[in-house]
């Protein structure tokens, strides 16, 4: 019987990641996707990058070079997710910093727009986990390493 290495067994696991990653990603932004398509990103590729991992646990080196270029791909959506979870601002970064979470804050006067427009913003810099769309971009590179062809050509 020929030793397969540990790829397949690595390829296997980020499959189930990527299987748990899809549902937990549908859920979280199922209020999302209905104001923004950009929400659906994580979700389709998450989708994407589950049939790729299978993909790569075929014996053909041309699917495992199939899908280590796809998952390579996939982990874009999680450097796109930062960008559309944090728009670059630093008080959502900062916020990572934090020790404790803040009192919830005091709903401004009515008539008092520009507090109630910089307490919006506020909000909206620090409503999304900044750095949890690199999950997505981990979990892919791990899969693209472990995918990739190895040894020569008369090996596959």
């Amino acid at each position: 019987m020929k030793n397969f290495g540990k790829e397949p067994l690595i390829l296997a696991f980020v499959a189930v990641g990527f299987l748990t990653t899809l549902v937990e990603v549908r859920y979280l932004h199922r209020g999302a996707v209905r104001e923004y398509a950009v929400a659906w990103i994580p979700t389709i590729s998450s989708g994407v990058a589950l049939l790729a991992s299978l993909a790569g646990l075929a014996p053909a080196a041309v699917w495992k070079k199939v899908s280590a270029i796809t998952l390579a791909v996939v982990a874009l959506a999680g450097l796109l997710g930062v960008y559309f979870h944090t728009k670059l601002k630093p008080a959502a970064f900062l916020q990572l910093f934090e020790a404790a979470p803040k009192e919830a804050p005091q709903a401004p006067a009515p008539d008092d727009f520009a507090a109630f427009e910089k307490e919006a913003e506020k909000e909206s810099a620090t409503a999304a986990p900044a750095l949890a769309p690199l999950g997505i971009t981990g979990l892919a590179f791990i899969g693209a390493i472990a995918a990739w062809p190895r040894g020569s050509r008369r090996d596959h």
